[in-house]
């Protein structure tokens, strides 16, 4: 099957530079076979280590119903307190907040934030602040307002905030959780490279949170501070509660707001050079959608429109439908249970007493019967004329492969549809969106996520982390001796180009008269 009609299948378009990507490594996977094995185990480990225990998971899904439960009765038909964030989407790690969305459509039927979140939150504190099983409120009057919430016994160890109409959010956490049922490589690469851009300072709020955790440590020495809390929501702050005489004074921190602390316009450039966790998302979905070859992950808004079109009610989104994905869709489907398709069925087959060797009449026999069974399941092996070549790449294989891709990815001429699954000239763009040096598009609104990276200097910042990440994983692999890597197709800054070609043109010239003075 040629690259066109995959790629028809999937819903997607392969990038110009996915096939170079894993040639460095293929040419000597041989000579590290050891190596490879020993970096795609430690990533595994992470996970293992750092992902959401089930009873995590649990808890948060009791304190939305309870949630839900005390809130909707004040707003009646029509409100409905959706669960967001990565508790729903399969990607949360230990300790993960609660992310909820109130969403109420105003009387054009509309989800409308302006004027009305403010308004809506300030009813959901009054409400709550009058519950015993509520321990600590807060309404935030930030760019996206919102609600944080802290609870008695024995949910003490989950943080909430809840937004208002930012229904957004929740068509993203349902597109996310579907994506991640369908290949647990998704899962792993969300989990490493949100942790990495955290640790090297690309996701915006680690910028924040480290500062504001400086004020925390601060002011808790103090004696004059009675009440000191750190909220790490969208928008992170610093509560501060103070003795007599100040006890009736409220004061919330936040990085741009701490005029007389630390110089803001340092803070402030140092916060327009970061994407945030999204971002990285749906880099990551890019990547396996259109970055390698077969791609890994489909595109689901070509191939079910109307379950991820974001126009519907977000109280009817079906997080448990089973997607009838085309039957090529082999590898990786049995991730949705944690392990192998082909273990699963195995643990099927065994059931119901069909041997392995099953011919299709059989196999569709047996999918008859057992009515639960998901067709994703369906493998290609069982279906003739219908086999794909799968993509079997390592989580270690294609973390290498996510830094390469976007260290060499054209910044300036592409940029990244989500929706449409692949990449495009960025010369088709309103002269309002070309002032972002790096757009790819959130989903649901069409504009790009990383808003805040405006200057050149802040894209060559990131850029160059994703070069040492590539660098840093060939060595670990190639056991301190990483092969060459050609460079010549990495991003680079034009003017720097252009002073470099100047700089070669101007020592070229002077070489020149020398040998005509020789």
């Amino acid at each position: 099957m040629d690259e066109y009609t995959v790629n028809e299948l999937f819903k997607v378009k392969t990038s110009p530079n996915a096939h170079k990507i894993f040639k460095i490594l293929d040419d000597r996977k041989n000579d590290y076979r050891h190596s490879f094995k020993k970096y795609t185990k430690s990533v595994q480990d992470y996970i293992v280590k750092n992902r959401q225990p089930d009873h995590e998971r649990k808890t948060r899904i009791d304190v939305w119903k309870l949630l839900r439960k005390t809130i909707e009765p004040f707003f009646g038909e029509g409100s409905y307190l959706a669960m967001g964030g990565s508790t729903l989407t399969n990607l949360a790690t230990k300790g993960a907040d609660l992310d909820l969305c109130f969403a109420i459509r105003c009387e054009d039927g509309s989800y409308t934030e302006e004027g009305v979140n403010n308004f809506v939150l300030s009813k959901i504190h009054r409400i709550l602040e009058q519950k015993p099983f509520i321990t600590g409120l807060r309404h935030i009057c930030a760019r996206v307002p919102i609600v944080t919430v802290e609870l008695a016994f024995p949910y003490m160890d989950v943080k909430v905030d809840i937004n208002c109409n930012c229904v957004a959010g929740i068509f993203n956490t349902h597109l996310l959780a579907h994506l991640s049922r369908l290949d647990n490589r998704f899962v792993q690469m969300n989990m490493i490279l949100k942790k990495w851009a955290k640790v090297n300072h690309v996701v915006d709020p680690s910028v924040n949170n480290f500062v504001l955790s400086k004020i925390h440590r601060i002011l808790e020495q103090k004696p004059f501070i009675t009440g000191l809390r750190h909220i790490c929501a969208r928008v992170p702050i610093v509560t501060v509660e103070l003795a007599f005489p100040y006890m009736d004074v409220k004061v919330d921190i936040n990085c741009n707001c701490v005029a007389g602390i630390f110089n803001t316009h340092l803070l402030s450039h140092l916060s327009r050079r970061k994407f945030n966790s999204y971002t990285v998302s749906l880099m990551i979905i890019h990547f396996l959608q259109c970055g390698v070859y077969p791609p890994i992950l489909p595109n689901l808004f070509k191939l079910f429109p109307k379950h991820f079109d974001g126009t519907g009610n977000v109280e009817d989104l079906d997080y448990a439908m089973e997607l009838d994905l085309p039957r090529w869709v082999g590898r990786g489907m049995g991730d949705l249970w944690g392990r192998s398709g082909v273990e699963k069925m195995e643990t099927f087959f065994g059931e119901w007493g069909i041997k392995n060797s099953l011919d299709v009449r059989e196999f569709k026999e047996f999918v008859r019967r057992k009515k639960t069974f998901c067709p994703t399941l369906i493998c290609s092996s069982f279906l003739p004329g219908r086999e794909i070549p799968k993509n079997e790449r390592t989580i270690g294989e294609l973390i290498y492969g996510f830094f390469d891709y976007y260290t060499r990815f054209n910044y300036d001429e592409w940029g990244i549809s989500i929706k449409d699954g692949k990449i495009f000239d960025r010369n088709i763009l309103p002269d309002t969106e070309r002032e972002y040096m790096f757009f790819i598009e959130e989903a649901y609104d069409g504009m790009t996520v990383p808003k805040n990276l405006k200057r050149q200097s802040n894209l060559m910042e990131i850029v160059g982390e994703f070069k040492q990440a590539r660098l840093s994983i060939l060595k670990d692999i190639c056991e301190n001796y990483p092969p060459p890597i050609d460079e010549t197709e990495d991003y680079r800054d034009e003017f720097e180009e252009e002073n470099n070609n100047k700089i070669l043109k101007r020592n070229n010239n002077e070489i020149n008269n020398l040998a005509d003075n020789w």
